[in-house]
């Protein structure tokens, strides 16, 4: 995992301490230096963070890798701080301040889609024969794991699965506006923010619910090459779009696993994909298949759904799904 390295100089002691546990205990994307307040800094200061947070302007003049926190300063350069999205206010919450540091970064980094246009996005497909299968548990925790542990952008697709994704996704930030509107944004070349549709959870994953005609939003965002990687949920693959990786999720205590003879065809036919034997009596690798043990103890109930233990067996197993791909 690319480690955002964020250095804090601010006035108060107890609220660097505050901001600071907010948010390593918000993301495990962040490297998270307390720094000794200063009235002007330097370059010299800063050459060794990729973010710094402060509440005053110690610098001479504008610096992409600098955000204010708080109040407004009667300094020249005060309008590109506010344009380049580097000024909060001072009440601003830990996500508010993890969302600015992020969005900074990938501006400073160039990772941004609008300036990498030599990216070419792969997309996976997550599917089943059946429900029950645990086809979002999975899609999700292998988006987790490329998001964790890879220098790439990420996003979670549902695209008509089950609406049981919902359960295991705890949000740092919510998308702000409803994902039907994009088929129409689109197709009427409307301009529109994309990162106003997805939202993103601690892990930096982020995620686009259900949107009306879900080919056309997909193949939208592989012309913009909006994102590195795109996990689909979906009950079967669409014909008209060339997936990197196709992953049939199966159960193996499921009795109705026996009485799909198509699935083991397709296994056995098709060039890009690959099994994913959920509940499976051990754990490995074999031919075309990745057997994933029963692992209860790694799907903890909350108070808004299901965490799925990203230390856990599961999660440690669900990894090498991935491993190609990180």
């Amino acid at each position: 995992m690319k480690m955002i390295k964020t250095g804090l100089y601010l006035k108060n002691k107890q609220q660097t301490q505050d901001i600071a546990r907010g948010l390593a205990d918000t993301s495990a994307r962040l490297e998270i230096t307390e720094l000794e307040y200063k009235i002007r800094y330097g370059d010299h200061d800063i050459e060794e963070y990729d973010i710094i947070i402060t509440d005053r302007d110690g610098f001479d003049q504008y610096h992409p890798k600098v955000l204010i926190l708080g109040g407004k300063w009667r300094f020249e350069y005060y309008d590109e701080y506010e344009r380049q999205g580097q000024l909060l206010d001072r009440c601003a919450t830990v996500t508010d301040i993890l969302h600015a540091v992020i969005r900074t970064w990938e501006k400073n980094e160039h990772i941004s889609f609008a300036q990498r246009k030599d990216r070419q996005t792969s997309i996976l497909a997550f599917f089943s024969s059946m429900g029950g299968s645990g086809v979002s548990a999975a899609a999700v925790t292998v988006g987790r794991h490329l998001a964790m542990n890879s220098n790439k952008k990420v996003l979670y697709v549902n695209a008509g699965g089950s609406g049981l994704w919902k359960l295991y996704v705890s949000y740092i930030s919510k998308a702000s506006r409803p994902s039907r509107e994009l088929p129409h944004l689109i197709q009427n070349d409307a301009v529109y923010s994309l990162e106003s549709y997805v939202g993103v959870d601690r892990y930096g994953l982020r995620y686009l619910e259900k949107p009306d005609r879900p080919e056309t939003v997909l193949k939208k965002l592989c012309e913009i090459n909006a994102y590195d990687m795109i996990l689909v949920d979906m009950p079967e693959p669409f014909t008209d779009i060339e997936f990197d990786r196709t992953y049939l999720v199966k159960n193996e205590k499921d009795f109705r696993t026996g009485l799909c003879p198509a699935d083991d065809l397709r296994i056995k036919s098709g060039t890009n994909l690959i099994a994913i034997i959920n509940r499976s009596a051990s754990a490995g690798c074999e031919d075309k298949c990745v057997k994933i043990p029963e692992d209860r103890a790694s799907f903890v109930r909350t108070e808004s759904g299901i965490e799925i233990a990203m230390d856990g067996d599961y999660a440690r197993n669900m990894r090498k799904v991935c491993e190609e791909w990180i």
